[in-house]
Parts: C-alpha cells; structure tokens; sequence
C-alpha cells in the first residue's frame, strides 16, 4: 500500500538501517516508485537515464528495452525515485551493480520485519504497488500498463492492480454519503 511504501521511504531517511539493508531498500522503493521487475532493475545503466523538458520542468525520464518481454518502457522519475537514483555512485555502467536477486530478497524480508509489516513482501511486490498506487491516485490504466510495460491493459488490470480497502471507502465516500 502507498501508506506501506512511504514507512519504507521514512525508515530509508533514519539512515538506521545497516549498509547492505540501506542499500537493498533503495533498490526496493526505486522499484515501487518506477514499476521495474527486479530483472530490470539490475540491467539498467547509467545511458538510460535522459532529460526531458516538459510543462518548463526538467524530468528524468528511464528509458530502456524490458528483459522479460522486449518492449521499450518510459517512465518519468518522480521526486523519491530521482532522490534514490541520485544517491547512487556513479561508478561502473550499471546503476545498481553488485546486486543479486537473492540477496536483494533475502535482505527485504529483514527490512520488512524491522519495519514491522506484517504482510509477506517479495521483491515482486514493488510492482504491483506501483500499479496500485498509481490506479487509487486515478491514473488510467493504460498509463498504469505503460510504465509497467504491458501490451495490453487487461494483463495489468488481472495481474497489478489490487483494489485497496481505502481507495474502496473513498470511491464510496465521494459518490454516496456516509452513514452509519
């Protein structure tokens, strides 16, 4: 949930976690704010961040061919994305070199208990919370399947985006009147 990933991101700014565990959450949250599979994320390099300017605004935008399926994805990178993506050293071609997928999970499921979420959390989560988020903040689907990378909106709809119990009580709370 968004409320779930801004906790993250909070206990990312304590800077209380070990290196290993700071480091994977930066992966982690850059993942749920982009919509990356963990397979990109690994890939992608330093060339496939550009500028764009847009509305007299300077974006980041990550541009880049998906492992898995071969599409070619934009996404503009918002503000907590750009942060993370900054934090990182520049050194070497990949942006977050000397990761595995292993250690990447093996050390989300530490973090998730210091954070104390009591949901299990994989790596793959970060993208259905990207979709999720983006669809109760009213983002159309086929934005949401855009930056996700999906050919067709349906995939994104069946497999992504979760109906959140608070974006239920909103959708009721704008349409009807409360009672109770």
């Amino acid at each position: 949930t968004k409320d779930e990933v801004d906790n993250l991101f909070r206990l990312l700014e304590t800077k209380s976690l070990r290196p290993d565990y700071n480091t994977s959450l930066r992966a982690f949250l850059f993942a749920c704010y982009t919509g990356l599979r963990i397979g990109d994320l690994l890939s992608i390099t330093y060339e496939n961040f550009h500028k764009l300017e847009y509305a007299g605004q300077t974006w980041t935008m990550l541009q880049f061919i998906q492992n898995k399926t071969k599409n070619q994805v934009k996404i503009p990178l918002i503000d907590k994305a750009y942060q993370i993506y900054m934090e990182f050293p520049s050194a070497g071609k990949k942006v977050f070199n000397n990761y595995s997928q292993k250690k990447l999970n093996e050390d989300l499921k530490e973090i998730i208990k210091i954070a104390k979420i009591q949901k299990p959390i994989s790596f793959s989560s970060s993208r259905c919370s990207c979709a999720t988020i983006l669809a109760d903040e009213g983002c159309p689907d086929h934005i949401i399947a855009a930056i996700l990378g999906h050919k067709s909106v349906n995939t994104t709809r069946k497999y992504y985006i979760k109906t959140s119990d608070e974006s239920l009580i909103k959708a009721m709370e704008k349409h009807y009147e409360k009672k109770q």
